[in-house]
């Protein structure tokens, strides 16, 4: 039977004003979720954002670690060779060195032998002068200094490559573990702005749910309130006004406790920005 035909009593005045005020409230609480959902929303694109600039530094400062490794085993061939040719050049000034050791004695015994010849066979100097002259075309005691030098300048360059060899291989293993903790920031930072992002997602959908309850809810009502003044008492659908009366009353009171448990484990800069 059409409801204005109904010949009872209807819901009052006061009956429909406090309906129609609770459905005021609910409509407002459901516009505060759907701008909830909007800022969260917001937030996951900037995190996505976020997320991929991170990654991308983390894909940079990988490349830098294996480079750095690569640099590391090529500098510690570089240093063992230095080393080796250190060894090998101190060996060879110690050779030089003895060999000059001799000439420089060789050449001191010579000079005392002119020495003596030329007082003893002074009325025959010209001995004397061939002696020394045959030891002068000789030449291997002048040359052993000049061997002993260069050979110590070589050792200078070797001993020299091999102090910048150790620190290149000291500042690249300084970056290298600069760069480890660079990438384990990064990927630890790439791994909470995902959770974040997860987060969010799962409190949207959640928020999206109850949205949808709020539509069928608000909609329902509104329905009912177009025949406020046609439902009979003891008709069902005064039940279903008292049931809706009910359950708008359920949603409004429940709210910042499904708000609160929705948002858990977000951070509190998002949920300060989000509840505005």
């Amino acid at each position: 039977m059409p409801l204005a035909n109904v010949s009872a009593a209807v819901l009052s005045e006061e009956q429909i004003a406090t309906l129609r005020a609770k459905l005021t409230r609910a409509e407002a609480d459901r516009g505060s979720l759907s701008d909830r959902l909007a800022c969260f929303g917001r937030y996951v694109a900037e995190q996505q954002a976020r997320s991929a600039e991170q990654q991308s530094a983390l894909a940079s400062v990988l490349q830098r670690r294996d480079t750095l490794a690569t640099e590391i085993t090529q500098g510690e061939v570089r240093q063992r060779g230095f080393e080796n040719l250190v060894d090998a050049e101190r060996s060879n000034v110690e050779s030089k060195r003895q060999d000059y050791e001799r000439a420089r004695s060789e050449q001191n015994e010579q000079a005392e032998r002119l020495r003596i010849c030329r007082a003893v066979l002074f009325l025959f100097p010209w001995v004397c002068n061939e002696g020394e002259a045959f030891v002068r075309a000789a030449g291997w005691m002048r040359n052993a200094e000049a061997d002993f030098h260069a050979e110590a300048e070589r050792l200078r360059n070797a001993e020299h490559g091999l102090h910048e060899a150790h620190d290149q291989l000291a500042r690249n293993r300084s970056s290298l573990s600069q760069a480890q903790e660079e990438a384990e920031a990064n990927r630890r930072s790439v791994q909470d702005i995902e959770g974040g992002i997860s987060r969010a997602q799962a409190a949207s959908a959640v928020i999206n749910a109850k949205m949808q309850n709020y539509d069928l809810l608000i909609g329902s009502v509104e329905e009912t309130l177009k025949d406020a003044h046609a439902v009979d008492p003891e008709d069902a659908r005064l039940r279903r006004v008292n049931t809706l009366s009910r359950e708008l009353d359920a949603f409004s009171s429940g709210i910042a406790d499904f708000v609160a448990k929705t948002e858990d484990g977000m951070p509190e800069d998002v949920k300060q920005r989000c509840s505005r």
